[in-house]
């Protein structure tokens, strides 16, 4: 049975390895306004469970997600930079250019020098059972995968996505939506 953890939970969740989900990271690492709500609150949790010692993990569907994500914000900064438009330039172009490889660049020492090096990497090899039965589900289908390797080996999922409401997994957000939508059950 899953169960749904505030801030206030974390002492609770001590000897718990926590998911991280893509969104938290990216508003940890990626995010430029220092008013943004996610960063702030995100920051200060993550501050808590580093202080808590709690293994802090992900796997590389999350990094893909991270830059992936990364590289489309660089790209949209690009296009309101020079007041183009999306037809005139498309991503992949964008991201062979000069301007694309830099921020290429920067992404990838930002997740090889700031990211990585406080994170443990975990992986999974899916058979094709695993495979089969996400198919049979609906849904966002890295979110999926991530759910079932949470659920697999009992992590908690530190996620701000109300994606996550179906999962049978043991979530940390700072959700209000996400924390009115699923019950606390403890």
């Amino acid at each position: 049975m899953k169960v749904i953890y505030k801030e206030a939970d974390i002492p609770r969740l001590r000897e718990r390895t926590i998911f991280f989900d893509a969104n938290i990271l990216f508003s940890l690492f990626f995010t430029i306004d220092p008013n943004d709500w996610a960063q702030i609150n995100y920051s200060r949790i993550f501050s808590k469970l580093k202080n808590h010692e709690n293994k802090l993990i992900f796997d590389v569907i999350i990094v893909s997600e991270v830059v992936n994500r990364a590289l489309r914000m660089e790209y949209k900064r690009h296009l309101r930079k020079y007041e183009i438009k999306e037809n005139d330039v498309p991503y992949k172009e964008f991201r062979n250019s000069e301007e694309g490889k830099i921020a290429w660049q920067k992404t990838c020492e930002m997740m090889c020098n700031v990211i990585l090096p406080q994170f443990s990497v975990v992986e999974k090899s899916w058979n094709m059972d695993e495979i089969d039965m996400i198919l049979g589900l609906q849904g966002d289908f890295n979110d999926l995968l991530i759910a079932n390797l949470c659920k697999e080996k009992n992590y908690v999922l530190l996620t701000n996505d109300t994606d996550f409401v179906e999962a049978d997994v043991d979530v940390l957000s700072l959700n209000s939506r996400f924390l009115d939508i699923l019950p606390n059950l403890k």
